[in-house]
């Protein structure tokens, strides 16, 4: 121990780290697989810079500072490169789909579609803004409105300011209703949960929100079939009666993850429409 307390200040900065790693684990299972990986490494290292500490060889205080150094670069990097990768992700889909591609804040205030949006939700400070990060997708699918963009804050109760969210956006005549997979703690679970009668469904998500009819009417066979058979399912979506929101962990690293994440609010929509026209789904 008397190593330890030689090295005392570089101790207290392996311990810094490792908070700053914790804080940052909020949310494991829902966190990019690459954040999860920057995020192990640099609480290991962390611990063993610890242990060494203790033992105290001569080159102690240069292992712990300089392996806290690279961890907090490290980090830094492996953001910078996800921020990279993303950002090339959305302008090649935008060039191959035909997506406007939002870049600086000058494509922001030419944009049509934001520009609507944005009238209509300021009328409302309940609902989510379109402003956030560049570069921003955006594209009008008859009467809905599809943005892709890391926003600036997320809802403050979800502990959540690292997603990418995919919003289709309309009023629609539904209460919310969100869906998530089950989680493997009991705590975390929500208090109040509707069930479907599908259980290898009801085993793996669960559906929360004010209306059970309106999670009966937009969560059918089809829909639950497609949960069901996605081999993982990150994040949450939340269906309200501004549209339809998925946070997506993470930033976006492929082109896989715009096609999968578009096909799973092309899926909801046409079930909200369908609802709606059955007339089992009505204004709040």
């Amino acid at each position: 121990m008397a190593g330890i307390r030689e090295n005392v200040g570089l101790v207290l900065l392996a311990l810094v780290f490792i908070f700053f790693c914790a804080w940052k684990a909020l949310g494991w299972r829902n966190l990019h697989p690459s954040r999860r990986l920057a995020i192990t490494v640099g609480i290991v290292f962390s611990l063993v810079s610890i242990v060494i500490s203790a033992v105290n060889p001569p080159w102690a205080g240069r292992w712990i500072l300089g392996t806290v150094i690279s961890a907090f670069l490290g980090y830094g990097l492996l953001y910078s490169l996800g921020r990279k990768q993303h950002e090339k992700t959305l302008d090649s889909f935008a060039a191959e789909t035909g997506m406007t591609a939002v870049r600086t804040p000058q494509d922001e205030e030419s944009s049509k579609e934001l520009a609507d949006l944005k009238k209509w939700m300021d009328r409302d400070l309940y609902k989510w803004k379109v402003s956030g990060q560049y570069p921003a997708l955006v594209q009008k699918r008859g009467p809905w409105t599809l943005v892709v963009r890391v926003p600036l804050a997320v809802d403050f109760d979800l502990n959540a300011p690292d997603y990418t969210v995919f919003a289709y956006i309309r009023k629609i005549p539904m209460n919310t209703i969100i869906i998530a997979e089950m989680p493997l703690k009991e705590k975390d679970k929500p208090k109040k949960i509707f069930t479907t009668g599908d259980p290898e469904f009801d085993k793996r998500y669960y559906l929360t929100g004010v209306s059970a009819s309106d999670a009966l009417a937009v969560f059918k066979d089809e829909v639950r079939d497609y949960f069901k058979k996605l081999t993982s399912f990150s994040g949450w979506v939340r269906l309200e009666r501004f549209g339809i929101y998925y946070y997506m962990p993470g930033m976006v690293g492929s082109r896989d993850d715009l096609e999968k994440s578009i096909a799973l609010l092309d899926l909801l929509a046409k079930a909200v429409e369908k609802g709606a026209e059955e007339g089992e789904l009505k204004e709040p």
